[in-house]
C-alpha cells in the first residue's frame, strides 16, 4: 500500500499514521477508496473544514432575507469592507446592470437593491474562502462554471416565473461540494507530502458532492432551497417543492457544460438536452435566451473577476 493510501486509511479508522515502505504502485481505484473512506469518515464525524463565510456577506444575506431590508443598512454593512464595497461600484457598472456610470457606493446600492448586494457578496466570498495554490487550476474553473451557472440559473428563473435572485444563489452554490472536496483532498495529500492525482479528485467530486455541498450549506445557514438544490440538481425531480428551481438550475448547468464557440452552436446542443425541457424551456426562442445567458457570463469579464 503506498504512502497516501496507508494514512487516509489509518485517519479514517482514527488510527496514528505509519508505514515503513513507500510503494508508489497503489492503483487509482485504491486511491479513490482511500480518499473516499476518509472524506465519509471526516463528514460522519463533521471533521471536514468548513472555512467560515466573511462576516459582510453573512450580514447582507440576513437583510436580503428580513422583512425590513434596508438599503442605509446595507450602506452601513458594506462600508466596513472597502474591497468588497469597491467591487459593488465596479459590479454596478457593468454590462450586467446597464454599463452606466454610478457616481458613488450609495448610488450602486440603489441599482442592485439588497438581494443583487447580497448575491454580489455571496460570490466575492467564494472566491476569498476558496483558495489552493495546489489546485488554483481546479479552484479557478470550479469558481467560473459555478458563476456561469448562477447567471443563466437567473435568467431562467425569471422566463419560468421564479424567484431570479434565489436563482442566482442556488446556481452559485449547487456545486460547493466540489470545492469543498477539492480543499478536503488537498489537505490529505498535503499530510504525505504527495502530488494530487486529478483524476481521484474529480471521481470523488462526482460521488459525493452534491452530499458534502448540502453539509457545508447548512453550516453556512442558507436557505433551505438552496441547500436542497445543491442536494438534488442531479436529480430535481428529488427535491420536492425546491423542484422547480432544482430544474432551472440543471438546464443551466447543462447548458454551461456544452462545449460551444458561438450561441447558435450552443442553442442547437440545447435542442437535444433533456434538461431544459424538464425545467420548462420548450420552444427554440427558450433555448436561444439560455444560451445567450451562458454567453454574456463567459464575456463578463466584471462579473466573472467577482468569483477569480
Amino acid at each position: 500500500m503506498s504512502e497516501i493510501g496507508a494514512r487516509m486509511r489509518a485517519a479514517a479508522a482514527g488510527q496514528s499514521w505509519q508505514v515503513e515502505d513507500d510503494d508508489a504502485g497503489e492503483s487509482r481505484e485504491e486511491q479513490w477508496a482511500g480518499l473516499r473512506q476518509r472524506l465519509v469518515s471526516d463528514l460522519k464525524a463533521d471533521a471536514i473544514e468548513i472555512p467560515p463565510l466573511p462576516k459582510v456577506a453573512v450580514e447582507l444575506h440576513q437583510l436580503a432575507t428580513s422583512a425590513d431590508p434596508d438599503l442605509r443598512r446595507a450602506q452601513a454593512i458594506l462600508e466596513r469592507d472597502p474591497q468588497l464595497a469597491g467591487r459593488v461600484a465596479q459590479v454596478a457598472c457593468s454590462p450586467a446592470y446597464g454599463g452606466r456610470a454610478v457616481t458613488g457606493l450609495e448610488m450602486a446600492i440603489v441599482r442592485l437593491g439588497t438581494t443583487g448586494l447580497r448575491d454580489i457578496a455571496m460570490a466575492v466570498a467564494m472566491g476569498r474562502v476558496f483558495r489552493s495554490k495546489q489546485l488554483d487550476g481546479y479552484v479557478r474553473e470550479q469558481m467560473q462554471h459555478s458563476f456561469s451557472v448562477a447567471s443563466a440559473s437567473r435568467t431562467v428563473c425569471s422566463m419560468l416565473g421564479l424567484d431570479p435572485h434565489y436563482g442566482f444563489l442556488c446556481g452559485l452554490f449547487h456545486d460547493i461540494g466540489r470545492l469543498t472536496i477539492g480543499m478536503a483532498v488537498s489537505t490529505y495529500y498535503s499530510e504525505s507530502g504527495r502530488e494530487i492525482d486529478m483524476q481521484a479528485l474529480h471521481d470523488l467530486a462526482d460521488a459525493h458532492h452534491e452530499q458534502v455541498g448540502a453539509h457545508i450549506l447548512s453550516k453556512w445557514g442558507m436557505h433551505n432551497m438552496v441547500k436542497t438544490v445543491a442536494a438534488h440538481h442531479h436529480t430535481p425531480a428529488k427535491a420536492g417543492a425546491a423542484t422547480p428551481m432544482a430544474m432551472a438550475v440543471a438546464a443551466a448547468d447543462a447548458a454551461d457544460k456544452i462545449e460551444a464557440a458561438t450561441v447558435e452552436e450552443r442553442t442547437a446542443a440545447l435542442t437535444n438536452m433533456a434538461a431544459p425541457y424538464q425545467a420548462g424551456l420548450t420552444s427554440a426562442a427558450d433555448m436561444e435566451t439560455l444560451a445567450t445567458a451562458v454567453q454574456h457570463a463567459k464575456d463578463d469579464s466584471v462579473m466573472s473577476s467577482l468569483v477569480s
